[in-house]
């Protein structure tokens, strides 16, 4: 694909901010409204997918799902027995997510760099 450029790591970290202060703050604000497990996977998705979806990488954006996702689901299994669910499944999405954004942007530099294109 012409015109893909590398994700600066920067940039990386300002979703990465960003999804995890969904994390914290959906989780706190709906444990006040009395939710049992805070739903805030579906905001953080929402995030990554616009991320995604503006940096048309669609190989990369297949790859940091899986392994975001994985991650999550293997988070989940060993926190909420810890933890219990209010504090787990915000946190195992913070963790998919932060495994997601460093797939995605090694994974966009990696095929820029074999591409040739510079970095933005």
């Amino acid at each position: 694909m012409s015109g893909r450029r590398r994700v600066a790591w920067r940039e990386a970290g300002r979703v990465l901010a960003g999804c995890w202060a969904v994390c914290g703050l959906g989780g706190v604000l709906l444990s006040f409204v009395g939710e049992p497990s805070p739903p805030v996977a579906f905001a953080v998705m929402t995030v990554l997918m616009h991320w995604f979806w503006r940096r048309r990488d669609w190989v990369a954006g297949v790859f940091a799902g899986c392994a975001g996702s994985v991650v999550v689901l293997g988070a989940v299994e060993l926190l909420r027995p810890v933890t219990g669910r209010e504090v787990a499944d915000p946190l195992a999405t913070g963790l998919g997510t932060s495994v997601a954004v460093v797939v995605f942007t090694v994974a966009v530099r990696a095929r820029a760099a074999l591409e040739g294109t510079p970095h933005a």
